[in-house]
C-alpha cells in the first residue's frame, strides 16, 4: 500500500492541541494536508477553552485524517497530548502547533530517518523562527549532544518532533499534566533517561513566535518551572554545582551573558563541563565537548569587544570547530591570518 494512502490504522498520529488559533490554523492544516507523506491521522486536541472560531476551522475541514478530539474537562497542554496519545493509531507518534508550518517533507524525512535508525526513538528537526523572533534553531543531531544539551535548555522545538510510540509506551512515559508550561523541556529530561534522540539537519519547520503563544502569556510560571528543570538536568548529566555558579549558568542560558567582561568566566565554566568527570551514565568527553564548544563559539561571536577572536582561540574549545569556522571567524572580526608558509621539501644529497 502506497505510503500517501490512509489505511484502516494510520502509520504517524499528529497531536496538535487547539486553543485560540483562528488566525493561524488554516496555515497549519495546509502545511498538514500537503505532506509528501500522507499516512497519517491529524487530531485536533480540544478542550472548552478552544474558541467557537477555532473549532469551526476544524470541523469544516472535509480531509479525512483530521479528527477532532474534545475533553470536556478544562486540560493543561501536556493533558491535551496525553489525552491524545490515548486515542492516536499511529506507530509514530508526531507533534504540531495550531500556530506552525510544516515544510512539505517532514513526515516524509522523519519517517525515513526513524526507520532507518531503529534504535533512535526521538526525532526532531531545525527549524526557523519567523514571526516577532527570525532566526534559525539548530539542533545537534548526534545522541550524546542532544541529551547533554538539555543542561542549557530544550533540545527540541516541541512541534518538530516525531517518537516511536512503542519505546514511550514500554517506559510508560507522559506528559506531567501539572506543568502548564515547559511541559516539553520536563518531557525530554525524563526521556533522555530512558531512549536515545536523534534529529534530521533540515529545516523541516517554520516556528511561529508571537505575544499570544502559551509560552509569553504564563511566563512568570514558566520561569520558575526553567529553573527547577534546568537544575535537574545539570544533576542527570552528574554536576553538583553551588547557587552562584548555577545562578550564572541560569542566567547565561536564558538572557545570556550580563558583559563581555564575563566570557572569561564563561570559558571557565564551560572548560569545566567538558573536561570535569562526574561519572554520568551516557559521559562522553567529545560530545561534551563539541556542545560546549559551539555554546563558545557563539558567545564570543555576540561579543562587542574589539579583541573577541583572541578572547575565542584562548579556549582548548576552538580545537573542537571545524577549521573553516574558525577561519571565517577570523574574518568576520576583523582579525588579519597569516598563512603558513610553505616550505619545500629538499632530500639531500640532493639528486644529481
Amino acid at each position: 500500500m502506497s505510503r500517501n494512502s490512509l489505511r484502516s490504522t494510520p502509520l504517524v498520529s499528529v497531536l496538535m492541541p487547539v486553543y485560540k488559533d483562528a488566525a493561524f490554523i488554516d496555515a497549519a492544516l495546509s502545511s498538514m494536508l500537503q505532506q509528501s507523506f500522507g499516512d497519517f491521522e491529524l487530531l485536533a486536541l480540544a478542550d472548552p477553552n478552544t474558541d467557537e472560531q477555532t473549532l469551526t476551522i476544524v470541523k469544516a475541514c472535509s480531509d479525512p485524517r483530521v479528527r477532532l478530539v474534545y475533553s470536556d474537562m478544562p486540560l493543561t497542554i501536556g493533558g491535551k497530548l496525553n489525552h491524545g496519545i490515548d486515542v492516536a493509531q499511529g506507530q509514530f507518534i508526531a507533534r504540531m502547533d495550531a500556530d506552525d508550518i510544516a515544510l512539505e517533507q517532514r513526515f516524509e524525512r522523519q519517517v525515513a530517518y526513524l526507520e532507518s535508525h531503529p534504535n533512535v526513538a526521538v526525532c526532531g528537526t531545525w527549524c526557523d523562527l519567523f514571526g516577532t523572533e527570525n532566526w534559525q534553531f539548530r539542533t545537534p543531531t548526534d545522541d550524546t549532544e542532544l541529551r547533554f544539551s538539555l543542561v542549557f535548555g530544550c533540545v527540541f522545538v516541541h512541534p518538530s518532533v516525531i517518537w516511536r510510540r512503542e519505546s514511550f509506551e514500554h517506559h510508560r512515559l507522559r506528559y506531567d499534566t501539572a506543568l502548564p508550561v515547559t511541559e516539553d523541556y520536563d518531557f525530554w529530561i525524563r526521556a533522555a533517561r530512558l531512549v536515545r534522540f536523534g534529529a534530521v539537519p533540515e529545516v523541516l519547520l517554520r516556528y511561529r513566535k508571537h505575544e499570544r503563544s502559551i509560552t509569553n502569556l504564563r511566563a512568570t510560571e514558566g520561569r520558575a518551572q526553567y529553573r527547577r528543570l534546568q537544575r535537574l538536568a545539570l544533576q542527570d548529566n552528574g554536576y553538583l554545582v553551588d547557587e552562584d555558579t548555577f545562578e550564572f549558568h541560569h542566567r547565561y542560558c536564558t538572557a545570556g551573558l550580563a558583559g563581555d567582561d564575563e566570557l572569561p568566566r564563561l570559558r571557565h565554566w564551560l572548560h569545566w563541563l567538558w573536561l570535569s568527570d562526574p561519572g554520568a551514565i551516557h559521559r562522553d568527553s567529545d560530545a561534551v565537548g563539541r556542545v560546549c564548544a559551539r555554546r563558545w563559539f557563539d558567545a564570543c561571536a555576540a561579543a562587542s569587544r574589539l579583541d573577541k577572536y583572541v578572547i575565542f582561540r584562548s579556549s582548548a574549545l576552538t580545537s573542537l570547530l571545524d577549521r573553516a569556522v574558525v577561519e571565517q571567524f577570523a574574518i568576520d572580526s576583523g582579525t588579519v591570518i597569516f598563512p603558513r608558509r610553505q616550505i619545500p621539501l629538499t632530500t639531500y644529497p640532493a639528486p644529481e
